[in-house]
Order: C-alpha cells, then structure tokens, then sequence
C-alpha cells in the first residue's frame, strides 16, 4: 500500500508522552492500512534496512509519533545516519579528519600558543588535558576559526587534508565553554533554530523530528523543552541543562567534526559521563564518520577512559599527542615515567596529567619523598639531600621546606635509581667556574622553550667532565616558518626540510626523519649524565645582562639575585674556593622541568610518529585534488536565514510581554500627555507657538527614545557573534531582520500615538483620514526608524553597553540643536551649516512645520497685538508713536514659517523631506551594517596567557607555589548549624496562585571541622538547599528550622558568622583581584589595616592568585582575568573573613584538577585548622578531592522536590548501598560517581533511594542527633559572639568605601573620556555655534534656547549611570548581604567619586559656553560662578533622577525607557516648549514640580536679568499700520493712511517685541529671584538623594 499523499491533508498537534509536534493527520485509520504503516516504520527503525528519513514528508501522524516512542539514546547513531543520507542526497558531503600543524598564537606580547600540532581523526574521540594556564580554550578557538581578529595566528588547519575553506563551519561545530543562548527561547526553540539555519533548507518535519529526537536522548525533552533558556537576570533551565542545550545544538547540524571547549562543565559527573559516552557512542558508529574532540577539567577516571586519543598541553605546548591506550596501557603514562615523572598512587591518571602539566617537578624522582618511592616500589637514593633524595651536581642555596634536610649527593648516586633509564637533575646547579657557564645553560634553556637551537650550536654543547654530546634539540616537523598562510600546504609541490633539501611529496617519510630528532630510545643511548650539559664558555651563542629579566615566548624567567657587591648582580656567589659558583636555581625550577619535559617530546617517538602520520596519513592534498565543489560557509540562502531570524525575534518580541505592553502603555501615556497639555489647540499666536513644540516634543521623545534599545541589542549582538560564526546566518541576515521587525511594532505604536494626539490636539487634517496625518506618520516614523538605526551603529562601534548608551544622547542631541528649533538655519554660522544639511531631524522638523502651516491662517487676541497697550508711544500720535494702532504679528501660516527660515517653501517640500529621511535611513542603515557586521569582534572570554605561578617571597612559599607557612591554627570560636525539616516553595508562573515545591523536608547538619558535600543530580536542589541554609533567598516560601550555635536563624547577625562563595562569580569589575580580597578583609575583619593585609596576601597565595594580584577582573563582554580566577577570587574573597561557617556553591566548576584540589585543600585545612563548618554544592568530584570531605549529603529529585536520599560519612556510602540492595561499587570506581548513580535517581525496579532512607538507621540517627541538638550535645565550646552586625564601623567604612569608588571611576576609561570629551566636544561646538552673542531679537531668543539645549543635554546624558549601576548589582548584592556595608554609606561614596566627572564636565561645559557665547558678565564676574554653580548642581540632579530609574526598574531596559519618558515630560513642562500660561489647569503641578524647570529658570534669570534688546534695521519688529493721518514735519506733508496706503512705508511704525531682559522672563514665567531657584534645586537633590537611598537599600531586584 503506497503512504498517504502529502497533498490536502490537514496539520495538527501531536502529544507523544511530553513531545509536541506539527505533523499530519491520517487519512486512514483501517486496520489492514495501520499495518501496512507500522511496516514502513518498523524499516525506518531497522538499522540495517536502506529505508531512511526521505519518506518523512508521507509519514503521517501516528507513525511519527510511534517514531519518537520507540526510539531510545541508543538508537541516536542511527538516526543521524539516516538523517545524514538525506542532507548528503541534497548538499555536498562533509569532511571529517581533522589535522593541525604548527599552530601558534600570539596577542600583544602574550603568547599563547607555540607550535602545537595534533589530529582528529574521524571515528575517535579526543580528549584536551592541561592546566588553566595552558591555552587549551585558545587552541580550540583556534582550531575552530573562532580567534579574534586582531590576534596574530599562524599554522595550518586542514579537513582531509585540504585548506579550510569558507565551507568549514559546515563541517566543524564549536561548542563554547560559555553558553551563549537567546534566553527567551524555549529549549525546543532554540534547537530547532540549528537545525533549520545549519542543516539546509529541508521540509520542516526533518528539522522538527530530529530535534524532538535529539532532545528525547539528550533528557531535554517533556518540560524541560518548553521551558525558556534564561540567563543570568531571566530565571529559565539549570545550568547543567544549559550545558546540553549547547551540545545538542551541534549534534542537530549534523557536522562531522565537533570540538567542545570545558564540555562537561558545570555537568554532575553522572551527566558528564552520559554526555561524552553518548558523544562517543556516535564517534565510534563505523557507517558515520564523525569525530570528536573535547577539552576538560578534572574527568572522572571511567569518563576520561572512554576516550581514544590525547593531547596534552602545557603553558601553551604540547608535550604529549598520541594513542590513550594501547596494549591496556596508558602511553602517555609509560612516556613520562621513562623521563622520571611517577602517579602517586592515590591520584588518578587524569589528575595527575593535569599536575604534571602545571608544575612537572613535583613528579620528578628527584623530588619524591622517601615514602612515594616505597609506594611506587622505586630504589632510594644512596643518600638524601634537602629534596629527598633529588640528585644535585653542586652545593645549593634553597629556601626551607618542610621537608627533612640532609646532605648533597653526587650525580653518579643517580644512576642506580631508574635502571635503563636516562636521569637527569631538574635542579641542574652549574659546576663551572665563570659566570659564562651559567649563561649558556641560561641560552640553552631559552633556546628550548623557544624550541628551535642552530645545529651546528646544539651539536657543541658538552659536558666539560665527560665529553657527551647533548641530544639535539629539535626544531618542528615540516618547514619550521609559522607565517606561512594555511593554503600554502595545499598548493605547493614539495615539503621543504631541514638544511633546505626538497623532497618530493612521496617522501614523506624522508621529511619526517628530516624534520624530527632521534627517536626516544636512540635518545636513552646518548644521555649519559645526570646534568644538563654545558658548552664552553667560548661557544656561547647569545650573551645576556645577567641582572634583567628575559622573556622567553611569553614565559618569565626569573633568576635568584643572591650574594653582595658585584658578584651579587650577576646572581652568583663565591664560596671561597677558586672556581666554584653557588647558584640558586629553585626559583626556576618549573621552567627547567618544562623545558625538559618539552624538549624530551620533541625528542621522543611519539613525536617522530606524529610528525610521520600528518606527512602520510593527512598529507595534504594539491589544489587540483580537491573533492567536490567548494562549499559555503552557510548551508541555508540569504532570504532562508532573514526569514529564520524574523521568525525568532517575532518570537522573543512577543514572549516579552510585559516589555511589549510596557511600551504601548508608554506611548499611550504620552499620547494622552501632550494631547491633554495642547488640548484644542486654536489658530492664535501662542497657538502656532504650541504647535512647534508639540512637534519638536515629539521628535525629541522618539529620537531619544531609541535608546532604549540598545540594552536589548547588547544583548543580542554576543548571540550574534557566536552563531555568525558558527555558520547560523550571515551577518546581513541578522541585521536585516532586527530592522524589519521593528517596523510592525513601530507602526502600531505611532498610529495608536498619532491618532490619540492629532484628535485631542486638533492639528490639521483628520486622523487617519487626510493627507496631512499620513505625512506626519511617515515624518515620524522615518524619524524613529532612523534613531534606532543610530542605535545599532553605536552597539557595534561601542565596546560595552555603557559606552554606547553614552554615546547616543551626546551625538542625538547635537542633531536636536542644529535642526532648526532652537536656533534658526539662516542664524546657524557658515562654519556649521553643514551640520544642519546632514541632521536628519532638520528634515523631520521642516517637513513637519511646513505640512502642518502652509494652509494654516493665523489671528491674535488683544494681548497678542503689538505693541501692547504698555508701551509708552501706545497713544502717543505718529510719527512719534503708534496712535494706538495695533498689528498682529502672524496672520498666515507662511509668514509664521518665517521664524525659522522656511517661507520660501511650498507644499512639496513634505514629500522631499519624507525622501530625504528614506536616503537618510539608507546610509544609516549601511552604516550600522557595517559597523555590527563587518568589524572585528570577539566575546572577551580570552584566558590568562601562559606564565609560571611564582610567588613574590620564595621563603614563604611552597614547592607548588602556594604558600606552605598557613597561620598557625588558632582554635578560636566555632559554629554549628543545623536544619530540619527545611522545605522551600516558589510560585508557578504559568499558573498563578500554584506553587511548586523545589526542597521537601530536607533535613541535616554540620558541626566544626566537618567538610559536607551537598550533591545530586542536574535540577535536585543542591544550589537552592545552599540558598536556603545559608539565608540568600530573595524569593519563595521557606519553611522548617534552622538553628546556628542552638539559637534560632537571625539574618542580621549570621553573615558575621558564615562565608558564601557563589556559584557565578559576581565581582566589581573595575577592581584588582588584590583590591577585591584586602576590601574584603578591610571591612569583615576587626583589625589593622596591616593585619588585614597580611591575611589578604595569605588568601590569594592560599588559591594561587598572587600572580594575578595586580589584574583587572573585568568581565566576558570586555575582557578580564579567566573564569578560573574569577572563582578562586570568590574564595579568597570570603577566606579571608575568617568565617566559622563557610557555604560553597560548586567551588570547582570550571577549574583544572590542580586548582580545585588546592582550593578543597585550602578549604579543608581552614576547616580542621581553624574548626570551620564547611558546606559545599559540588559537581564531579575525584576520587582524591572526594576523600576530603566527611560527610555527604544526597539529594535525589522527586515529584514533590528534591529530598534526602543519603546523609551521613563519605567512608559508609558504599556500605549502606550494599547493605539496603541499592548498588554495589566495583573496584577502582569513583565512590562520588557511584553515590550518586545509586542514591540520584529512581531504580530500575521503581525503588526510590529517599523513601529507602527514610526508614535507614542512618536517617534514625540523624533525627535523634537533630533531636537532642547538635550544639547542645557538643558540651562547652566558643561561639562568635558579636555586639554589632557589622565588623567596621561606619567611618572605616566610608573610607575604604570611597578609595574603591574613585578607583573605579578613574579605571573605566570609556566612560571617564566618554562623559570628558562629550563636555568638551559640546562646550566648543555650541560655543562656537552660538558665538559672541549680541542684543538683537533672534539673539534674545537665542539665549533662552542656548539655555534650554545646555539643560537637555546635561539631564539626558545622565542615561550613561543606568546602565553601570544595573550591571553592579549582582556584586552590591552580594557585598551588602555579606555585612561588609551599610547601603547607604556604598551610595554616598559613590555620589562623591561622581564629581571626578562630574566637576571637570560641569567646568569645561560652564567656561566654554559661557566665554565663546559671550554671556552676561556683569557683576564683577559673580554671575559666572552662580553659573558655574548651577552647572554642577544641574548634573547631580540629572544623576540622581538616572540613579532613581536604575534603582526602582527591574532591568536595564525599563530603566531607560522610563527615564526617557519622565524627561520627556520634565522637558516638555518646564516652561519652555509651553508657556506656563498655556499649561491647562490639570497639568499646572507638573510645572511647578518639574525638576528641569528650577535649573533652566534660574539660568534665565542669571543670564536676561537686566540686559537691553533693540531691533537694529527693523529686524525682528512687527510693522505696525497707522490708523489715521497725520503731519510728518519730516515730510512737510501730511500721510494718509488709509485701505489704498498698505505700500506707503510711512503708514507702518515698527514695534520690537523685546526690548529688555525682563520681557522674556516674563513671557516665561520667571519670576523669582536666583537665590530662590538654587535653593529649590538644592532642595530638590537632597530629597531625591534621600529618596535614592531608601530605593537602594530596600528594593532587591537580584532573584535568588
């Protein structure tokens, strides 16, 4: 029977357990057709029939769902293959091994990478190992064509052999260590957004079934899929789940080569085991060619197993690619024990790689202790030394460590230790007589680490005392110039080897030979001597000051200065015998182990063979060799992706209702604002005046305005960054799309807008229904389209959010002035007049006053006549006066456009200005695509260069470089805390008034010295139960005890007590990593400043970031210290308070095995030392850092919560699982990972770990524990005891409150010059705009406009703060919930480290305008300085209202939306725009409460009050018709004047309208004195400071 046709059959929603998806509706439901059906979908299912996914489109509905339903994770190679065949039918076919040669990187002076060459090959899964510093997330960016632009990258990269070509997104998925998602999509949304943009253009049901597939294997489907991603501000999935997302968004492409920066991070190490299982299950499937490659930190032993190769790195290099296993061995293992390097015996294999690769000298032989060596049934030494047992060739001069001293040993007491084997001291103390012996080890280490030695150089080096040759050292395989372009090897003929001999590409095993030294066992031959050898001084290639510091690729290399006069500067020092040197070379230690390790790869075979398989097996190919046609770099068309991201922002538009409403409701708002205030408007003088304004109002609403967006394109534009370059969409498309949609939205909010203003303000024309709305419409909305279009150029000049929210008012506001409202064209310098020409509101302006007055007749009320029946000549008879005749200024439209230069328009000018705003709109538009598009860019998430962990005093340090003299323990106050019964709720947002329970009745305690691990799977509760104990929830229902020290929790006194380190670190991004811990210990510790010093030193060596002291944190978006130092700064920061109880929330994810075990060591010797209870959420443990905890608790997620299934000690885990049938733990096994298989979720058999607990002796005992008490059955012990929540007073407070706040102004340079130069720029332009003002009538008003543009400018500008305190509340948060402040102490030092903008903004912006604009300086000068005054007042005001918006909105984006609006408003009222005589009586408050208006009348007055205006030539006056005749003695006659006179000139008398000062304060309602004003102002700052406060201190928008 042939499947139902396609055609005419009718779309629905499917439910497949929780799956949802569009597909078809049968057509038939008889039984003999379902069974013809069920075959067709049994064969799709057969693995091995060739029935694939191209009969998709016919399937109907329940034979996709029984699709869905029956396949399992086990299935997911199959389905990929099937998949796969229909892509392959349709696109071209993908490459898979990958190959890397030489790949080196370098930034700055900082190199990152050096020569590092590798494979993957297609079926493996590779795994990336090394420690944080080693520039694994770098080579993987790489690798991937993710560097950054402007960062110096050599090498080749070749996909079966040919060049990377535009095509090689399509091939390659990334997956970043940081996920980078758009947080209101949903799960399934963001997987089907993969699919369709990197897949190809396929009918949809390919897409939809393969991500509901996908998404069923990976655990993300049901709730989860329908659930938003969210972020950091937008509550969505847990980050565990996140991390799936990522992987399942490269799986759905369906690439060949997937690399995975950090895969596993964050993961549980169930989930992490899962995820790479799953990942090599597809790998290793023998009908799919993929291949995998993933970088990771601290892998479980049985996860790291599942991998087939292994590249490790370190401090940029490799020094090991190659099988993992072989013959059941690890190679890598049996490499480094051949060079010295042993495992203890208690550390994993992948642990120990990691610490070899950050510090391989702790591993040599020479520096194991006497008990390693038995453990590792190693010979000892024939006697010890101060190293036990580590050969020396020379008497040393080492720091003291803990270990026992003894005497020196002679090299040849060595050869016995490794029979076989060569030996060589990594403390190669020279035994030569001159100083140029230690250099030429000084020159042959450099030559090594750079690794590449001239031959004939290398080939001298010998030993003095045995004569052997050194072993070469070998320079890279293939041609040894990095700076060859990655086509090179594809085009040339030939590879070009050592000594310039050319061998055919045929030869390839020739070349290898050529370019790789002697294999490792020729190279046991020839290293006879324990001691590096030395050449003779004579022969030194390179002669270096030994009193400098050398830079060996990007590594410091230090030398110990010892000794006195001049022998001391050389490093040396005599010990009385003719020709013995002491030298110390402890400090170096580590870059003697690497260059040896380094350079013994080199040497190796593993590495001959490396060098052999990239010249054979992934030989590159000729040009002419290539395999089909060269692909693009994106698989869908341009009208595909646009449509695609239309689709996506229509979603995320509408989702975010509460924005979406927001801003109707804001416009409406304002509609119903300026509508009310100009309410039936008529055809009299103040009339047209209020016209004028109510457009320029509008024009400066919605052109500001536009900066609300930008937050939201921030946001975007590091999505866009990362699927741009993960072959999601060309750039264009993205940019397309964010202006396309805009338009609807626009649309509807300017009708809506429009209509309700046109209708209540009586403007020409009906609405909707005339020309002239319609060409008010368009005016605007070109206008607003326009603005936003500026908005996202600046996004993509701008580095940061704030800089571009900086920048957009500044460069808008000059558009403002020179559009012709505020200073007239024909007024505007010649200099300037360009300016007018190219600002687009000059356009909007003119076209908008010419629409609505061209037809517009005009009339005046008696107190509109000029002159006024004041003037003095009113009734005096002509010629001398007026006569009491009267005239009105304007009687027409036209002659009312005279004001601003536009009388000799006509009509048609509105549809010109309409077409000049849409040219406008293009070059916009070109200019944001090229700024957003086409300029380098990079996320910021760049890693620490490689360099060594040294610390600053060597005799305080330890022989890993974290500080081995830890205070002495003082067994001072301790804590217990205890919780029962602990349940916590949240409100269910999808139906409100439910609620949804995440803890049920948790209950367990920990008790002074003890070390509990709280754990479970992804989504138990572990982070949340952490919150809840440790009182950081700012949301939901808490209910159940909890009890500290036997009292009840008091919220006040208890972060005096306890430490909380966070699972995202939130830290002050302008402060230094040192800064951030001495604040710390400033403020949470009662003790001097040199104390607090002393302890802040101890907490950054104790998780070794002394090295990084002196670094900026900063942040992902502008760069800054990694993420691992980011969380070691977290730890010191509340190490370094000394709590009795510390809560740790995931302290280890992200971190390499060494750092998180020396941050667990940290931790445990802080908790046995000094009787610490410690309380810590973790995620994969080791097996090594398990043990460090004592007791564990478990929790499993049910229906009703996540709930206990284990509380009790680490060591009975095992035990109770064997004992209540829950699992046994084979031998070798991780106990973490099989705690939390066994007690994590449901059995097989339906039995749940919880229930089996609830009835366990175990949980008996600890409910009889909590029933007696913890504290009160621990007899007497000494609780802190505290008179004072906080440790400082409020004075010390202040002042270590204000330091920081200054330094981090001072430090965030784009703001500081953004703000700077923004009054400098404004101050000359409107200086020179406005220049030496005079006495006319245009100049009068000029004044009080010049006036209004400074007040504009200055409130505006503000915006610039919101963006800064909304980006730092998640730190202030943190700090102040922490005790370590009162809030309104941080805000006041925060208002004063404001006047280091604030002072020299307000001086520039005061001396420029008011000298160049030549204004009033009368009064010996005073005037001035009441300006300057002012000035400065006026930008705290403005500061303060922006600080009030950040405060009391819940995002950025609101923040700038209501800001914009309120000053608006406060423009709109002051007095300006809209005589105070014309605000209606409902609106009258807003004038007299206006916070702009108090500042712009007091400048008014300062300016106007007292000054003489004329009309020189009659310019400016109203022609006033005499009335009657007269007798001119001038004439001799007499004038008539009468109907038949309106062209006898001496029938008119010119009245001027200003003739002093006070007729313009006046006519704007200023009338008080300047005193007055700056005390209104002042009174109104301290109010709304206050305000400020109580906003700041009370409101919590950080939801935890």
């Amino acid at each position: 029977m042939a499947t139902p046709s396609a055609k005419n059959i009718e779309l629905q929603h499917v439910s497949v357990g929780d799956v949802t998806i569009h597909i078809k509706k049968p057509e038939s439901t008889r039984p003999q057709d379902r069974k013809q059906a069920n075959k067709i979908v049994k064969d799709i299912l057969n693995p091995d029939s060739k029935l694939d996914f191209s009969v998709l489109p016919h399937l109907d509905d329940l034979q996709i769902a029984q699709i869905i339903k029956e396949l399992s994770p086990q299935d997911l190679p199959m389905i990929l293959r099937k998949f796969r065949n229909v892509v392959n039918k349709r696109n071209k076919k993908l490459r898979t091994n990958l190959s890397f040669r030489n790949i080196s990187y370098k930034k700055g002076e900082d190199i990152y990478l050096s020569g590092v060459s590798g494979y993957v090959k297609k079926n493996t899964i590779s795994c990336v190992l090394g420690a944080p510093d080693s520039g694994i997330t770098t080579l993987m960016k790489t690798i991937a064509g993710r560097a950054p632009r402007d960062a110096k990258v050599t090498g080749e990269v070749f996909l079966d052999g040919q060049p990377v070509d535009e095509g090689y997104a399509q091939h390659l998925g990334f997956i970043s260590k940081n996920d980078i998602h758009y947080p209101t999509l949903t799960v399934r949304e963001t997987l089907r957004m993969s699919a369709r943009m990197r897949v190809g253009e396929l009918e949809d049901i390919y897409h939809k079934l393969k991500v509901e597939l996908v998404m069923k294997f990976f655990g993300l489907d049901g709730n989860i899929a329908n659930t938003i991603v969210g972020d950091e501000q937008i509550r969505g999935i847990s980050g565990g789940q996140k991390r799936r997302v990522s992987v399942a968004a490269e799986i759905v492409a369906g690439h060949s080569v997937i690399l995975a920066d950090l895969l596993t991070n964050g993961l549980d190490s169930k989930t992490s085991y899962d995820l790479v299982k799953l990942m090599q299950t597809v790998a290793h499937t023998k009908t799919e060619q993929i291949a995998s490659m993933i970088s990771l930190v601290q892998p479980a032993p049985e996860l790291f197993d599942l991998f087939d190769y292994l590249l490790l790195m370190s401090k940029g290099r490799s020094i090991y690619f190659g099988p993992l296993h072989h013959n059941g061995r690890y190679p890598v293992i049996d490499f480094l024990e051949s060079l010295g390097f042993y495992r203890p015996p208690a550390k994993s294999i992948p642990g120990f790689l990691a610490e070899v690769s950050f510090d391989p000298v702790r591993f040599h032989i020479t520096r194991l202790s006497a008990q390693m060596r038995k453990s590792l049934s190693l010979p000892p030494p024939s006697s010890s030394n101060p190293a036990e047992g580590g050969p020396h060739n020379v008497t040393t001069t080492t720091r003291q460590t803990d270990k026992p001293t003894g005497e020196d040993v002679d090299p040849e007491d060595c050869k016995d230790a490794l029979p076989g084997q060569p030996t060589v001291a990594l403390d190669p103390l020279y035994r030569a007589g001159a100083l140029a012996a230690r250099m030429s080890v000084q020159s042959y280490l450099k030559t090594a680490l750079e690794n590449k030695v001239d031959e004939p150089a290398a080939l001298s080096f010998k030993d003095h005392s045995t004569d052997m040759p050194l072993p070469r050292i070998p320079s890279s395989f293939g041609s040894h110039s990095h700076d060859r372009k990655a086509s090179t090897a594809g085009e040339g003929t030939g590879a070009v080897c050592k000594g310039e001999r050319t061998i055919a590409s045929g030869d390839a095993n020739e070349c290898a030979k050529a370019a790789v030294p002697m294999p490792l066992e020729n190279a046991k031959q020839e290293v006879k001597t324990p001691s590096i050898p030395l050449p003779p001084a004579q022969s030194l290639p390179h002669q270096a000051a030994p009193e400098t510091y050398e830079e060996v690729v990007g590594i410091r290399l230090r030398r110990q200065q010892q000794g006195q006069g001049g022998d001391a500067r050389d490093g040396v020092e005599k010990d009385g015998s003719a020709g013995s040197v002491v030298v110390s070379t402890r400090d170096n230690e580590k870059e003697i182990g690497f260059a040896y390790l380094l350079t013994s790869y080199k040497q190796s075979k593993i590495y001959y063979d490396l060098g052999l398989k990239l010249w054979t097996e992934f030989e590159p190919r000729m040009p002419w060799e290539k395999s089909g046609p060269q692909a693009d770099k994106f698989s869908t068309s341009l009208a595909y992706q646009t449509f695609e991201c239309l689709k996506r922002e229509w979603i995320v538009r509408t989702r975010d209702r509460t924005t979406l409403l927001g801003n109707f409701a804001e416009r409406i708002i304002v509609a119903l604002v300026l509508g009310t205030v100009f309410l039936d408007l008529g055809t009299k003088q103040k009339d047209a005046d209020a016209r004028v304004g109510l457009f320029f109002i509008i024009l400066l609403n919605f052109s500001m305005g536009a900066s609300a967006q930008i937050p939201a394109i921030m946001a975007k534009r590091k999505v866009y960054y990362s699927q741009e370059a993960a072959g999601y969409y060309h750039g264009y498309a993205f940019f397309l799309a964010q202006q396309l949609i805009f338009i609807p939205f626009v649309f509807c909010e300017l009708v809506v807008f429009l209509t309700i203003t046109y209708a209540l303000s009586d403007l020409q024309g009906e609405p909707l229904a005339s020309a002239e709305f319609w060409n008010c419409f368009s005016l605007v909305f070109l206008c607003v389209v326009i603005a936003r279009t500026w908005a996202l150029f600046l996004c993509g000049v701008a580095p940061n959010t704030t800089a571009a929210v900086a920048l957009f008012p500044v460069t808008v506001v000059l558009k403002v002035l020179v559009c012709g409202y505020m200073i007239a064209p024909d007024d505007i310098p010649s200099y300037w007049k360009w300016l007018n020409t190219i600002s687009f509101l000059t356009y909007a302006f003119r076209g908008l006053l010419v629409n609505e007055f061209y037809d517009l007749r005009l009339q005046c009320d008696n107190s509109e006549l000029e002159p006024s029946t004041s003037d003095p000549l009113f009734n005096v008879p002509p010629p001398n006066g007026y006569g009491g005749a009267q005239a009105c200024p304007f009687t027409t439209g036209r002659m009312y456009l005279t004001r601003y230069d536009m009388e000799d328009y006509g009509k048609g000018e509105v549809v010109q200005c309409i077409l000049y705003l849409f040219c406008f709109f293009l070059v916009y538009h070109a200019l944001a695509l090229v700024a957003l598009v086409f300029k380098p860019h990079e996320l910021g998430d760049q890693e620490e260069a490689p360099k060594f962990d040294f610390v600053a005093n060597p005799s305080h340090a330890g022989d890993d470089g974290v500080g081995a003299e830890h205070h002495e323990a003082k067994k001072g106050p301790v804590s217990f805390i205890e919780w029962r019964k602990l349940s916590y709720e949240v409100s269910n947002r999808k139906r409100p008034g439910e609620k949804i329970t995440l803890l049920d009745s948790v209950e367990g305690y920990a008790r002074p010295g003890d070390m509990v691990a709280l754990m479970g799977p992804s989504g138990a509760g572990k982070s949340t139960l952490l919150d809840v104990i440790a009182g950081k929830k700012t949301s939901g229902w808490v209910s159940g005890t909890r009890l500290v020290n036997g009292k009840g929790f008091d919220a006040s006194f208890f972060p005096r007590v306890a430490g909380y380190v966070e699972q995202f670190d939130t830290h002050v991004e302008r402060a230094t990593v040192f800064e951030s811990v001495y604040f710390s210990a400033q403020l949470r510790l009662g003790v001097t400043d040199d104390q607090a010093l002393a302890e802040a030193e101890h907490a950054m060596k104790s998780v070794r970031i002394w090295h990084a002291r002196d670094r900026l944190i900063g942040n992902i978006e502008t760069g800054g210290i990694s993420p691992e130092l980011r969380k070691k700064t977290a730890i010191a920061v509340e190490v370094v308070a000394h709590p009795t109880i510390l809560f740790l929330d995931e302290p280890t994810t992200g971190l390499d095995s060494v750092s998180a075990m020396a941050v667990i060591d940290t931790v445990t010797d802080l908790a046995r030392g000094r009787g610490l209870a410690v309380v810590c959420t973790i995620h994969q443990p080791s097996a090594e850092l398990f043990t460090r905890f004592g007791r564990i608790l478990i929790l499993q997620p049910t229906a009703t919560g996540g709930r206990v299934s284990y509380f009790g000690d680490v060591g009975r885990v095992v035990e109770y699982c064997h004992h209540h049938g829950l699992g046994e733990m084979k031998e070798g096994r991780n106990i973490a990972d099989f705690a939390m298989e066994a007690l994590g979720s449901t059995h097989a058999d339906g039995r749940e770990p919880a229930d089996v607990f609830l009835t366990s002796e175990e949980c008996k005992t600890m409910r009889s524990e909590l029933e007696a008490g913890v504290f009160n059955s621990a007899g007497e012990v000494r609780v802190p005891e505290f008179d004072r929540a906080y440790a400082r007073g409020v004075g010390k407070q202040f002042q270590v409150l204000l330091k920081r706040s200054v330094l981090c102004v001072v430090r965030d340079k784009n703001t500081l010059l953004a703000q700077l130069n923004s009054a400098l720029l404004i101050g000359l332009f409107v200086g020179s705009l406005y220049w030496d003002l005079g006495y006319n009538q245009s100049e009068a008003m000029q004044r009080v406009s010049l006036s209004f543009f400074v007040i504009v400018f200055v409130f505006f500008t503000a915006a610039y703060k919101i963006p800064l305190l909304v980006g730092a509340r998640a730190s202030s948060f943190r700090e102040k919930t922490s005790n370590m402040y009162k809030g309104w102490v941080l805000y006041l030092t925060q208002m004063l480290a404001d006047l280091i903008i604030v002072l020299p903004r307000a001086t520039m912006l005061s001396v420029l305008i008011y000298f160049m604009c030549g204004l009033n300086l009368a009064d010996d000068g005073t005037r001035f300085a009441a300006y300057l005054f002012m000035m400065i007042l006026t930008f705290f005001l403005a500061i303060g209202i922006a600080e009030f918006f950040a405060f009391v909105c819940p995002n950025e984006r609101l923040g700038q939306v209501y800001f914009t609006s309120c000053m608006t408003v406060f423009v709109l009222f002051a007095g300006f725009l809209i005589r105070k005589d014309n605000i209606p009586d409902w609106w009258i408050w807003l004038f007299y409460g206006n916070a702009v208006r108090y500042p712009l009348n007091f400048f008014l007055k300062n300016e106007l009050d007292g000054l003489d205006f004329s009309c020189p030539g009659n310019e400016g006056a109203v022609p006033v018709k005499l009335q009657a005749s007269y007798f001119d003695p001038s004439l001799s006659a007499t004038v008539t004047c009468d109907a038949s006179q309106m062209n006898n000139l001496n029938c008119f008398r010119y009245a001027c309208p200003i003739t002093s000062g006070n007729d313009v304060l006046s006519e704007y309602g200023v009338d008080q004195s300047v005193a007055a004003y700056a005390g209104i102002v002042i009174a109104i700052a301290v109010v709304l400071r206050v305000v400020n406060i109580v906003a700041f201190t009370k409101l919590n928008w950080v939801q935890k």
